[in-house]
């Protein structure tokens, strides 16, 4: 048991230090730098091993060269999703809940009412202090002027008579010291808000749904979406008006949400969020065997592009399992006049699965059907594809939490800070006294200004007090 004691105690100590709090908060920020500054895979990529190794070789290889492989390894190039930085997190969010703890005791104990009487030399030490040494009042009465100019400015006076003297002990905003508490939890949630978003957020830039077509979404969302149109509207000078993709949404194949999704307009639904991104041609194609059979029917989008100058053609694809194909078409060029593939016009181009050289070529034109490899391909008509940005982020609303609690306890703790003052009224002969006043000695010029107000107002209530007492002596 003592074991197990001493154990816990040496755990308790390590967490409780505020060097390892800025040692992780040093190796938190570079690993945010690492990854701000350094190329990340996509998300969709890093989970198929494949699509990431040809990442790695064709796209993170050209950034870093030979130190491929070593930040590869280090998962420098999913930095927010490695190891090191759920550890690093994991272990701030313990070291900021360790020293919280620890510091709860003597931050509740500085809330209490405290040691009211203290000894003469207290009140004059200290840079915010005042004497008003030979009051023509009585004690009892300056000591209740005190308290009620005290109290007056939102004070909670606490007084102590001993022998004739009168001590006094008071404070402001005493519960608003826990505004650091609540800076310490926001930044607590701040952190798990990044690490539950880093673990089951999913961010894809490049959503691809042609008009009439079904996309699931993936990431194990279940859901899909059905682009029933797209419209791009613009003024007379061709600026842009107006982009808008009217959708259905489907969980499970159940539908279960339509909308109209615009640029600044997203459709939401359970935490997942469809922007409106880019656009695109997109064409309709057929593919059917010489018996009839249909093996393709479908609006196939043409996101990519084909640089041949001066011209710059739309490229898209789909693939024929159960042929073994991959079916390439390729349109007209954009903003141009071509004469290689004219309007109303596209190129096929048939590869076998994982090869580099095409079986086929042809030009389709509108309606009219062409054989190639032994199947018929028809190109139906025009259309045009919308490209979304998809993400979701369920730390966000922890988030949101993080940074309200902050700006609250800041607020708490800078505009609404902790105030003490301490006085010591002692009689004197002939209904005289002695009146002593210090407060804490904080460096900001606005608590010494306030004390400062404090002492001016007193020496008005004293001399009204005055010229009362010597009325009533005359």
């Amino acid at each position: 048991m003592n074991i197990l004691l001493k154990a816990g105690g040496k755990v308790w100590r390590f967490f409780n230090s505020i060097r390892l709090a800025v040692f992780l908060i040093l190796t938190l920020t570079g690993l945010c730098l690492i990854g701000a500054l350094l190329i990340q895979v996509p998300q969709d990529v890093a989970s198929n091993s494949v699509a990431y190794a040809q990442w790695l070789d064709n796209v993170a290889r050209t950034k870093v060269g030979i130190l491929t492989h070593a930040f590869a390894f280090l998962r420098l190039f999913d930095v927010f999703h490695s190891p090191l930085f759920l550890l690093t997190g994991a272990l701030l969010v313990t070291n900021i809940v360790v020293c919280s703890l620890n510091r709860w005791k003597g931050l509740r104990r500085s809330t209490s009412k405290g040691r009211i009487k203290r000894a003469e030399e207290f009140y004059l030490e200290g840079s915010n202090q005042a004497e008003f040494s030979d009051l023509p009042v009585p004690s009892q009465r300056v000591a209740g002027l005190i308290s009620k100019m005290l109290k007056s400015r939102r004070y909670r006076v606490h007084t102590e008579g001993l022998e004739g003297d009168v001590y006094i002990a008071a404070e402001k905003n005493a519960y608003f010291r826990l505004g650091t508490y609540l800076n310490h939890l926001s930044i607590v949630l701040l952190i798990m808000g990044f690490l539950i978003g880093s673990q089951l957020s999913f961010r894809n830039p490049s959503f691809i749904v042609p008009e009439g077509s079904v996309r699931e979404v993936g990431y194990g969302t279940n859901l899909s979406l059905r682009l029933q149109s797209f419209v791009d509207e613009y003024w007379a000078d061709g600026t842009p008006k107006d982009y808008r993709s009217k959708v259905v949404i489907y969980e499970a194949g159940q539908e279960v949400k339509r909308g109209v999704i615009r640029v600044n307009h997203p459709l939401s639904y359970n935490g997942i969020r469809f922007h409106q991104s880019f656009f695109g041609p997109a064409v309709v194609m057929r593919v059917r065997t010489i018996e009839g059979e249909v093996l393709f029917h479908g609006c196939v989008a043409l996101p990519r592009r084909i640089e041949n100058r001066p011209f710059e053609h739309p490229l898209g694809s789909f693939t024929l399992p159960s042929q073994g194909l991959t079916v390439y078409v390729v349109g007209p060029a954009l903003d141009t006049l071509d004469p290689l593939i004219g309007g109303g016009q596209v190129g096929v181009g048939l590869y076998r699965n994982h090869s580099t050289v095409p079986i086929a070529w042809a030009k389709l034109s509108r309606g009219e059907p062409c054989e190639l490899e032994g199947l018929e391909f028809m190109f139906l008509l025009e259309g045009e594809y919308s490209g979304f940005q998809v993400s979701r982020d369920p730390g966000i609303f922890v988030i949101w939490i993080a940074c309200g609690l902050f700006l609250l306890g800041l607020g708490m703790v800078f505009y609404l800070p902790y105030r003490q003052v301490w006085g010591l009224v002692e009689p004197r002969p002939q209904s005289r006294s002695r009146a002593l006043l210090r407060s804490a000695t904080i460096r900001s010029p606005l608590a010494a200004s306030e004390f400062q107000d404090l002492i001016d107002e007193l020496e008005n209530q004293f001399a009204y007090n005055k010229e009362w007492s010597d009325n009533e002596e005359r």
